[in-house]
């Protein structure tokens, strides 16, 4: 039940803070054999690796891979009645009713797709994920590899508002109005006097944080 709350909590979260930026570009992915390049390792005749942020990433294991299922049913053809748990949910103060798909519930596989006309919202959160954006953001971040991803400082939501933990970037690589993402606070942290300067309803700079004393993560990623 708290991470069924906690999902729809980033996708509301679009309507709270506004986030401008681009378009999200969607590209065909290839995992069969590949020519090696600068930044890219293969490894055996399928596995590819490529070089983001630093760090090497599994290429296929993108989210946005997901963004082809319009529908439930689209879903369900492809990996299984067995595999996808389906149920309406209510948004926006009980008003608005929407169709919630859970691919590979309670494993690190899991994908939640809340769909829509103009295509679905894709979710992932906790602490870790096997999927990735585009662009190589992760579930687990840090604030500094979120500053050296995107070349350029940003800013977030502070926690007293609805969308608090909300991160809008006005700048830099990942600035894609299609992209959402959330930092949460661990439960043991709310004591704690520095995570409370974080409480207001306000924006706050990433650089003006100290992360040897608030360890903000990314918790959540939503996709459209």
């Amino acid at each position: 039940m708290r991470m069924a709350v906690y999902i729809l909590g980033i996708v509301l979260g679009f309507v709270c803070c506004v986030n401008n930026g681009g378009n999200t570009n969607i590209e065909n992915i290839d995992c069969g054999p590949k020519e090696n390049t600068s930044n890219n390792v293969v490894v055996g005749k399928e596995l590819v690796l490529q070089q983001r942020g630093g760090e090497y990433m599994v290429i296929g294991n993108e989210l946005s891979s997901f963004l082809k299922y319009k529908n439930k049913e689209q879903l369900i053809g492809a990996f299984g009645e067995e595999q996808v748990v389906s149920h309406e949910i209510w948004l926006e103060e009980g008003t608005v009713r929407k169709e919630l798909s859970i691919l590979n519930e309670g494993t690190i596989d899991e994908v939640r797709f809340i769909w829509e006309e103009a295509g679905p919202f894709i979710s992932i959160s906790g602490d870790s994920s096997k999927w990735h954006t585009t662009k190589g953001v992760k579930l687990g971040m840090s604030i500094s590899e979120l500053v050296k991803l995107n070349a350029a400082p940003f800013k977030f939501c502070g926690f007293g508002c609805c969308s608090g933990g909300t991160i809008v970037f006005d700048e830099g690589v990942l600035k894609n109005k299609a992209l959402k993402l959330e930092f949460g606070i661990p439960e043991d942290s709310w004591g704690n006097l520095e995570w409370r300067k974080l409480m207001d309803d306000r924006f706050i700079s990433s650089s003006s944080v100290i992360e040897k004393e608030i360890d903000l993560k990314v918790k959540g990623i939503t996709i459209q």
